[in-house]
């Protein structure tokens, strides 16, 4: 049997986004961190997966990390449909995942209303102007550990 577990680390540069939907992003990735931790989970987690792992007798225990750096300037040409699509797919699943945040009272309605408008307006543009993306200096940098054993 084989184990997996992993722990994604995200962080930004957005310097065309507005102050307040940048700190919308903020207070939900904040909101999330604190519920992993109040249920024992951590950042230092990922690193600490090999030592746990271990311990619970796995055999053949591996660390991988994965690095996927998304800089809007940078995607090809031939990919900014294909990215807009993309984009509106994880805004989807974003929307659910706020609307969880904003039912627990993280988030006021104004806050979802403000950061889902912004967006949806965005990505409406670049459908409109695709040049537009590849001009925008946004960049996500995330990262993920994945720990893998055999027991």
């Amino acid at each position: 049997m084989c184990i997996d577990a992993g722990l994604k680390e995200r962080q930004y540069n957005w310097p065309n986004v507005p102050k307040e939907v940048y700190d919308i992003e903020i207070k939900t990735l904040k909101a999330i961190n604190q519920a992993a931790e109040e249920k024992g989970y951590n950042k230092q987690l990922g690193m600490k997966l090999p030592e746990i792992f271990i311990k619970e007798g796995l055999k053949n225990v591996n660390v991988f990390g994965k690095t996927n750096i998304h800089l809007d300037c940078a995607v090809n040409k031939d990919d900014v449909e294909k990215t807009i699509e993309s984009r509106k797919i994880m805004m989807e699943r974003n929307k659910r995942r706020f609307q969880g945040l904003k039912e627990s009272g993280v988030l006021t309605d104004e806050e979802y209303n403000l950061y889902f408008d912004y967006w949806e307006k965005t990505l409406e543009r670049f459908k409109k102007n695709p040049g537009l993306l590849l001009k925008s200096p946004n960049m996500t940098l995330s990262v993920m550990i994945i720990a893998r054993g055999q027991k």
